[in-house]
């Protein structure tokens, strides 16, 4: 602790904060003989504000943490524009799309404006089970089925009737394991593959990164160029 200048490392030894006044803090000093009396005033006063200051840093500190551990904002999508070369790649395989972390915001989105974004919300889902610890996989198998595979549930995917039993079964049995969902993720993926995942590919949002040259950023229309222009022929 770093002491005021203004009282001597003695005055610490021999002084105790024994309560709160209105003002701050009462110190009290203790003599060899037994008897106690309130040491000075000028002392007394520099100790408060020594401890008044200290307590003032120690609550800016506080508020900082809190607005930096309560006040996070979640992680945007990623704002680095592919380039047309990237986004040609998205087009051979349905996996290279979902691993660029902006082909995947970007399929979500298109899949968000056609109100059928919950196969792919389920395939993200069982992405990210396979990476959680062992010890909470029961809790996020049980997640995923309540969320995906029930019947009436909230985001309820197109499976057969075998494996959403199986995979009720299982969770029931506390019985998951990171393999667990590996067929009903394959099914959903040939769903996507054969239906969202191609009309993405001719989508707008898609053709504007393959050929921005053609396309308006702000429009999303595509640009005509002065040979594409209708020729005005005269009326005999």
């Amino acid at each position: 602790m770093v002491v005021p200048n203004s009282f001597e490392e003695s005055d610490l030894s021999r002084s105790k904060v024994v309560g709160i006044d209105a003002l701050g803090l009462t110190i009290i000093n203790f003599n060899p003989n037994g008897t106690n009396s309130e040491i000075e005033p000028q002392t007394k006063s520099s100790f408060k504000l020594f401890f008044r200051r200290g307590a003032d840093v120690k609550l800016r500190l506080g508020f900082l943490k809190r607005r930096h551990t309560e006040g996070q904002i979640p992680p945007s999508p990623p704002r680095v524009r592919p380039s047309p070369e990237e986004a040609m790649q998205w087009a051979e395989s349905f996996q290279n799309l979902m691993s660029s972390k902006y082909g995947q915001c970007l399929f979500k989105a298109f899949l968000r404006r056609e109100f059928s974004h919950e196969n792919i919300e389920f395939w993200v889902a069982v992405e990210q089970y396979r990476k959680v610890r062992h010890r909470k996989l029961q809790a996020k198998a049980q997640k995923i089925v309540e969320e995906f595979v029930v019947s009436h549930s909230p985001r309820e995917v197109n499976l057969d009737l075998p494996i959403k039993d199986n995979l009720i079964q299982i969770t029931r049995l506390s019985q998951p394991d990171y393999t667990t969902f590996d067929q009903a993720q394959k099914r959903i993926q040939g769903i996507l593959e054969a239906d969202a995942y191609v009309r993405f590919l001719q989508s707008d949002l898609y053709l504007e990164l393959v050929h921005p040259d053609k396309y308006s950023m702000t429009s999303g229309s595509p640009k005509k160029s002065s040979s594409e222009s209708p020729r005005h022929t005269k009326s005999k």
